[in-house]
């Protein structure tokens, strides 16, 4: 099925170069008027065939796309400079003061409006009038196709018709002592189109499916595994998805252990005859060692590298369960601190995937140079959402019934 691809406003023009006798529309355009009334009708049905071009963006896996925020240049001014010099902080929030947003009493419909962050600090000087830099980014607060607002037009009679964004939602603003007020003098204009915005079509359709985006899963791979069959229920089927949750951190998962195998040692003993012993071998084959122990494995007086240990489970769950076995995996971004810690460079800190903190005490607040900060009581986020991530799709993985359990190395 091909693609429906959305004409722009110039294209229904051209069409209709092609449709009327040059002699009829060149009176509409010289001397005039009338012509402004075609322009109309092909920008209407712009949008048209835009709203066609994003339906079928968004109803099938073959052309849906992920979500994308909007991205808008912007200018920040104040009629004088009385204020002295002011910075205007990253992270203030402008919006729209016209369209479907607001009700008649010009108030925000809560959830609807559009609004967009500053990307970085606007600098007013003591006698400026215009912030530094005079072209200011900001960016969408959610993905969306709405945040693709009009910016600054001219219409047909020469007159200027500013953008839809033309004020502050929040502002915050700090002077050369870094104390804040308020400045409402402070204005903001839209340079030109939003611009990039789109909704997460490919997301809602995975979602309606059972099977979430991986971190960092680009669209083109994600659409891809979508449009596979359910790869559920098995074992293998299991390994799979839980080594697609470990693949962005360069590793995979150290096993799959199924309680009802015999090789799995849930009591005391050891089969009769020893281990391995071919006279007496076990049912099912030879025998692993993998008998129980209390403090699993990894405890202290072990080496570290063995097997998966026995865990005693009850009579239900040793019949009807498995556990998936996962390494211990590098700081992602932790800010727990260290005692004594060694390390003495900024690059000391990184792990082959991300950072860890650098201990809070004796660190210059100013220091920006190490990144995270450790705290008491202090953890990795992102690190234990990959482990919940994991729980989460072996819910969603495993046969109806069946316990799933996630054991992680070292624990």
């Amino acid at each position: 099925m091909a693609s429906i691809t959305g004409l722009t406003q110039q294209q229904f023009l051209d069409l209709l170069e092609t449709l009327f006798p040059e002699h009829w529309l060149g009176g509409l355009k010289n001397p005039g008027p009338g012509y402004e009334l075609l322009q109309a009708f092909a920008q209407q049905a712009e949008r048209v065939s835009l709203a066609a071009q994003r339906l079928d963006r968004s109803l099938f896996i073959l052309d849906a796309v992920g979500g994308n925020k909007a991205t808008v240049n912007l200018k920040l001014t104040r009629p004088d400079d009385s204020a002295g010099a002011v910075t205007v902080e990253a992270g203030s929030i402008v919006t729209c003061t016209k369209g479907p947003e607001r009700d008649t009493d010009n108030n925000r419909t809560p959830g609807s409006a559009r609004l967009f962050v500053l990307d970085y600090d606007v600098t007013f000087g003591v006698n400026d009038i215009i912030g530094t830099p005079a072209s200011q980014t900001a960016t969408a607060e959610a993905p969306t196709y709405g945040h693709n607002v009009p910016g600054p037009k001219t219409g047909a009679d020469g007159a200027v018709y500013p953008g839809d964004i033309d004020a502050f939602h929040r502002l915050r603003v700090v002077d050369s002592n870094g104390f804040q007020y308020a400045d409402p003098s402070i204005k903001v204009e839209q340079l030109a189109d939003a611009s990039g915005g789109q909704s997460a079509a490919l997301d809602v359709l995975g979602h309606g499916r059972g099977m979430l985006r991986a971190l960092t899963e680009a669209d083109a791979t994600y659409r891809s595994r979508l449009r596979l069959l359910p790869d559920t229920i098995g074992g293998g089927a299991v390994k799979r998805a839980a080594d697609a949750v470990f693949a962005p951190y360069n590793t995979s998962i150290l096993g799959v252990v199924e309680f009802w195998r015999q090789d799995y040692q849930t009591v005391w003993d050891a089969p009769d005859g020893g281990i391995g012993d071919p006279a007496d071998p076990p049912p099912g084959g030879t025998y692993t060692q993998n008998t129980f122990v209390f403090d699993g494995e990894g405890a202290a007086g072990q080496d570290a590298t063995i097997a998966f240990r026995g865990r005693w489970l009850d009579e239900l769950e040793h019949r009807c369960g498995f556990a998936v076995w996962v390494p211990s995996l590098e700081p992602i971004s932790n800010t727990s601190m260290v005692w004594d810690d060694a390390a003495l460079t900024p690059a000391a800190h990184r792990s082959t995937i991300g950072l860890r903190a650098h201990s809070a005490f004796d660190v210059p607040p100013t220091n920006t140079a190490v990144g995270l900060h450790g705290g008491y009581d202090g953890f990795d986020l992102p690190r234990n959402a990959v482990y919940k991530g994991l729980h989460d799709v072996l819910q969603r993985t495993k046969a109806v019934g069946v316990r799933a359990v996630v054991e992680l190395q070292g624990a």
